[in-house]
């Protein structure tokens, strides 16, 4: 019973949670904080973790960096709309 308690009004809640905020650090760096719903974040990082593999399989292997770069560039990639499309594996969200 407290664990159903607990899910009363997920999703009303999720989307409330809901933000975004960006700020640049002494290095000139950008950063970007986004919190989505299940439903809009997992494809959105789905297609960002596939442009990242590709990125990474294209890079000759002694010039590799961490995936994490490959990450950056991949989701900048997509938000200026210059990505490669979605990813090929499935993706599936269930909010229960």
């Amino acid at each position: 019973m407290l664990d159903a308690e607990q899910h009363r009004d997920l999703g009303q809640r999720q989307r409330a949670a809901r933000s975004a905020r960006h700020y640049s650090d002494e290095l000139g760096m950008g950063h970007i904080h986004l919190t989505f719903e299940p439903h809009v974040f997992t494809p959105i990082v789905a297609r960002a973790e596939a442009e990242a593999q590709r990125l990474s399989r294209a890079t000759r292997a002694h010039e590799r960096e961490p995936f994490e770069r490959y990450l950056a560039d991949a989701f900048a990639a997509l938000l200026t709309g210059a990505g490669k499309g979605p990813a090929r594996r499935p993706e599936l969200v269930v909010l229960v």
